[in-house]
């Protein structure tokens, strides 16, 4: 059957012959309630965070509750517009995943069919709060990207926004380390995990020097902590002569889906009872791997986004999900 909607992106649509509006749409939806489906079978800290009316209902549910915890108050709100309760996100209005598809679409199609699905999403994350995992969906649903190799017209962007985190190991000595330096580039999510030694303004910058001489020096750096970044940044311009803008990211504060921290926390204890070792430092480089080359839901690996080929590692069936 040929809707109205098909009818005006065969006419809009001149680019390529091959888009196919109602078979791109309905393979989307198959794709995500397998999606749904299996996610709906992990243990919670394995899920990743699909927005759907079940979870929008029970997200209002706590937020109408007199006693609701302060933290979810502060990032949701929720109002009735033409008479329908609609949730949002640090004013920002959350879509369903079965309601999305429209608005996702327009963007990919006005990229030119773009397979960074990640620019896509920081585009429509300026307006709205929809699931990553729906523009990775529908990169594979569209008849054109998956039926049609042509160049990216856009490259991925990595390096441009780095996020910075510090995770406090001090419950758990590993002499003389005291800390771990969590790195994560926003539009590859590559991580870089690098245990450290107290506060220490140089130390600390000369651990993050490391990272850059190696992989390159990042637009701007991103953190809501009190690192001391501004001085850091001070640092490497002195030794690197390249300036780097910081920001304070305040909205990730309270980012209850994407908590990049929680991840490398889980992960790195897993290691840790496995192997019966109390050497977290030497763990943080089996976790930067695993993060890296963690394929889950996603199209591609970090590593392969990072690098444009396939890394060498374990069998695929020993791949697993990554806490999102």
């Amino acid at each position: 059957m040929t809707t109205l909607r098909s009818k005006f992106y065969e006419s809009q649509d001149k680019k390529s012959t091959f888009f196919d509006y109602d078979k791109t749409k309905f393979d989307f939806y198959v794709q995500m309630n397998d999606i749904i489906s299996e996610n709906d079978k992990k243990i919670p800290s394995e899920q990743i965070q699909i927005w759907t009316k079940k979870t929008i209902n029970a997200c209002i549910e706590d937020i109408l509750l007199e006693d609701m915890h302060e933290v979810l108050h502060r990032i949701y709100s929720t109002t009735v517009i033409k008479g329908e309760r609609k949730l949002f996100k640090n004013g920002l209005e959350i879509i369903t995943w079965d309601n999305c598809f429209d608005i996702i679409l327009d963007v990919h199609r006005k990229e030119g069919h773009n397979k960074n699905w990640q620019s896509n999403y920081e585009k429509v994350s300026e307006k709205y709060v929809i699931s990553e995992i729906c523009f990775a969906t529908l990169v594979q649903a569209c008849t054109v990207c998956r039926d049609v190799i042509h160049p990216i017209s856009n490259p991925i962007q990595f390096n441009k926004k780095c996020q910075v985190y510090t995770l406090c190991m001090e419950s758990q000595p590993d002499p003389p380390f005291d800390k771990i330096i969590l790195l994560v580039d926003r539009m590859t999510s590559f991580v870089h995990l690098r245990p450290v030694i107290g506060s220490d303004k140089q130390y600390i910058a000369t651990e993050l020097l490391k990272i850059f001489t190696d992989f390159g020096v990042p637009l701007e750096l991103m953190t809501y902590e009190t690192l001391y970044l501004n001085e850091i940044s001070d640092i490497i311009q002195n030794i690197l002569g390249v300036k780097i803008m910081v920001t304070i990211d305040k909205n990730d504060l309270n980012d209850l889906t994407t908590n990049w921290k929680d991840r490398a926390y889980i992960l790195l204890k897993e290691w840790l009872d496995v192997t019966g070792s109390s050497k977290w430092s030497l763990g943080c480089h089996f976790v930067q791997w695993q993060m890296n080359t963690n394929i889950g839901v996603y199209v591609r690996t970090p590593f392969e986004l990072v690098f444009e080929h396939k890394e060498n590692f374990a069998p695929k069936e020993r791949r697993r999900n990554i806490p999102i």
